[in-house]
């Protein structure tokens, strides 16, 4: 079974349209689980009601607004389903999205595979960034992008055995962690099933991520921080690895996190240039000042 999963935000005007692509799915083999993260307008009004319709299975777990890692990790905890698919508020889905999902389960059970990724598309039904390669029938996020230069976003559906085993970090005093953390995490040791097949279609909000970069990365440094930690290990470019090295310094000044402090093989490097941390929060500052 599926776990369609939804971290709901204040965005109870949106979710209509997903939940009408969700009655419309040709297989019916899936939970509709929702994590509202502390929503103050009619989400759980909304959803309350769709729940006493009974069209679908609905699973709403509300909890105190902590940020949408924090509601994934909720989500994972709480799922029924085999698989785990990341279904945003403002994102809707095709008619046979559960329908091909449910198609290529058999393809990721070996251990070391830890789902598939999947094509996502605009409202013109124009796909979102590169193609999955065909040359390659498994891959991994880091590799994607690091290996074979591809740029854009996937539908990545996890099993859930293998996000139990490994959360999103819950950092004290900061609500935004770049799914980035994740799907680099599991890069390190799993690969994916490749499908060029689209599920999913995204409209961005004003509101998003793109518009708020500098504020976000100030506000979150710790994020940030391990976001570029595990990159300096993953990469095989020493360009980008100095790269990572820089940007984690930069970010390492900015937090109070010890935790979560590199000490990888690269450490003395990373150490040597611990100076460049100062120059890259001032960096961030300024144009966070400028924005």
């Amino acid at each position: 079974m599926v776990t369609l999963f939804t971290p709901a935000y204040n965005r109870a005007h949106l979710l209509d349209r997903l939940y009408e692509s969700i009655l419309r799915q040709t297989d019916k083999s899936f939970e509709w689980l929702i994590v509202d993260d502390g929503s103050v307008d009619n989400t759980r009004e909304k959803i309350a009601k769709w729940i006493e319709e009974n069209k679908i299975d609905i699973n709403y777990i509300y909890q105190e607004n902590a940020g949408k890692a924090a509601a994934y990790n909720n989500g994972v905890l709480n799922a029924k389903g085999d698989v785990f698919c990341c279904i945003d508020s403002d994102d809707y889905l095709t008619d046979d999205a559960v329908e091909s999902i449910e198609k290529y389960i058999p393809d990721i059970q070996a251990d070391k595979i830890s789902g598939m990724f999947m094509l996502k598309q605009d409202l013109d039904g124009n796909i979102l960034g590169d193609r999955l390669p065909d040359w390659t029938e498994y891959s991994n996020a880091f590799e994607l992008s690091d290996k074979y230069g591809l740029h854009g976003e996937w539908s990545q559906i996890y099993k859930v055995s293998v996000l139990r085993e490994h959360p999103y970090p819950v950092i004290k005093g900061e609500k935004f962690l770049t799914d980035s953390v994740l799907f680099d995490d599991l890069s390190f040791d799993y690969k994916a099933l490749l499908v060029n097949k689209s599920i999913n279609i995204c409209e961005y909000q004003d509101e998003g991520l793109t518009s708020n970069i500098y504020k976000c990365l100030i506000a979150n440094p710790t994020g940030y921080k391990i976001y570029n930690k595990q990159r300096i290990d993953l990469t095989k470019s020493w360009k980008n690895r100095l790269s990572y090295m820089i940007k984690y310094n930069a970010f390492k000044c900015m937090s109070n996190d010890k935790e979560h402090d590199y000490n990888g093989k690269y450490r003395l490097l990373v150490k040597a240039l611990g100076f460049t941390g100062i120059i890259g929060k001032r960096y961030y500052l300024r144009k966070y000042n400028k924005n």
